[in-house]
């Protein structure tokens, strides 16, 4: 099956950023036979064409860290800081139910496809069960997913500066089924890899700690172990907060990043989301080492954790994508939006404009940055011959492309979700006038009205009893606040 999309405008992200004004996509099967300016000269004998004439194509948007739980409890919780809104989603996870796992990442393909997003991690605590349920919403949506199975060794209260006695705190972020023992998460981890994986299928598996603090040094290693025994992406949270870098500096003696330097994970296979709180050493550290950051700046604002240091990180030649993190702390799971936000936000940094990075910036993490955090840099995130044919079709006779005086920019500040015409993942229109193809979305949104009114009635004394130890939260947190940061 071939498809020829022509006289289209055509953003490539390739290494020289080329940018065609009119010009041809041609697809053969799942990839990019051939691109290129002008008119297509070869033959069009059982070929699909495609009139582009009002159509800008970008390549898909990589969502280099979300969770699909967070799709059912969006709105549940407002205006709390990390340290208490976890307490609140463990609380929900704990509740879920192996259909409610499902409609989370049916509500959550429909979302990202429609919004432009061809590609992304989902950092879920699931074992095999639950990754094989969600895996089959994500082949019928025909979205490319990367299942992260996320997991800790260590009691959810052990990861705060100060002792949590509270029964959820007594617990490791991670599948319920697992028992305790790093061994028994590693065993996890792999059963997953083994049992999951099917990239021709658009899934594969990364490994994914929840984050250094939530895990053994026995954990953190075994894990990097495994994730280079096969060959995988290895991803973790990192210095979301402040309250995680005082923890860090108490447990260890220095910083997280020095921690993770020191036990060896530290490397190009390694992503880390949010990174607010890195400082100078830690990002002298993640840039020699060839890591990402991934920036969430929906979600670091929303849970006041922070603004990323965008412009040292980028300066010192970090690579870095973005995401959009999970729906319950970002409200939409826009790709666009984040791009937006993580450019605006960097300007206040530095009155030194000089320094401001630029829309291509930007677009360049969303699409070859995230698609290096994945591991998948070779395949997607850039439109050239050989890759993946994942895309998007933009119609530019909307207002954010009137009049159209710099494409780059008005794709990054002008919220061009708003004119997503179609969507392509592996070769396969995904999305067309507005609707997800492969599902029905009307079915699946009264489901998740059903599901999430059910599953917030059972949540209900667990959240009384987050609500009387809130006020212990709270006065932990303003003696962190009161602590002199190390950034510097």
């Amino acid at each position: 099956m071939k498809t020829l999309i022509e006289h289209a405008m055509i953003v490539t992200m390739n290494d020289s950023r080329e940018v065609i004004k009119q010009g041809y996509l041609l697809v053969e099967q799942d990839r990019i036979k051939e691109i290129g300016a002008g008119m297509y000269q070869g033959n069009r004998d059982g070929v699909e064409i495609v009139n582009g004439d009002n159509n800008i194509i970008i390549p898909g948007l990589i969502n280099a860290h979300t969770h699909s739980y967070a799709n059912l409890v969006k709105g549940t919780t407002e205006n709390i800081p990390l340290e208490l809104w976890m307490l609140y989603i463990m609380a929900e996870g704990k509740n879920m139910t192996k259909e409610d796992y499902a409609i989370n990442a049916a509500l959550g393909s429909i979302e990202m496809l429609k919004s432009g997003t061809t590609t992304f991690l989902d950092h879920l605590a699931q074992d095999t069960d639950g990754m094989k349920t969600v895996a089959a919403e994500y082949k019928k949506a025909g979205i490319r997913a990367v299942l992260t199975p996320m997991f800790g060794d260590r009691a959810y209260a052990d990861s705060l500066p100060e002792a949590l006695q509270i029964e959820l705190g007594k617990e490791p972020h991670g599948p319920k089924a697992v028992g305790s023992g790093w061994q028994d998460n590693i065993a996890m981890v792999e059963s997953v890899i083994q049992n999951v994986s099917e990239p021709d299928k658009g899934i594969t598996v990364a490994v994914g700690p929840s984050g250094p603090q939530r895990c053994s040094d026995e954990l953190l290693v075994a894990s990097m172990e495994l994730a280079q025994k096969y060959e995988l992406p290895w991803h973790t949270h990192l210095l979301e907060t402040k309250a995680q870098e005082v923890t860090g500096y108490e447990r260890y003696g220095h910083s997280m990043v020095e921690h993770l330097e020191k036990l060896g994970i530290l490397n190009e296979s390694v992503s880390f989301a949010h990174g607010v709180w890195v400082s100078d050493t830690d990002i002298e550290l993640i840039a020699k080492r060839g890591s990402t950051i991934v920036h969430n700046p929906t979600s670091n604002l929303l849970l006041g954790s922070g603004v990323l240091p965008l412009i040292p990180l980028k300066e010192a030649g970090v690579h870095i994508g973005i995401g959009t993190d999970g729906a319950n702390c970002c409200g939409y799971q826009s790709m666009f939006e984040s791009m937006k936000l993580a450019a605006i936000l960097s300007n206040t940094f530095t009155p030194d404009y000089k320094r401001w990075v630029k829309a291509v910036d930007v677009l360049e993490m969303a699409t070859i940055g995230s698609a290096r955090a994945v591991g998948m840099s070779d395949e997607i995130g850039s439109l050239e011959a050989g890759k993946k044919a994942d895309f998007v079709l933009l119609n530019k006779e909307v207002s954010n492309f009137a009049p159209l005086n710099d494409l780059i920019w008005q794709l990054v500040y002008g919220r061009a979700d708003m004119a997503i015409d179609a969507v392509y993942v592996n070769g396969k229109k995904v999305v067309s006038e507005r609707k997800a193809v492969g599902v029905d979305e009307k079915a699946i949104f009264n489901k998740a009205i059903e599901n999430g009114a059910d599953l917030l009635q059972r949540n209900q004394t667990e959240f009384e009893k987050i609500k009387n130890k809130a006020p212990d939260i709270y006065h932990m947190l303003m003696k962190v606040a009161e602590i002199p940061t190390k950034q510097a």
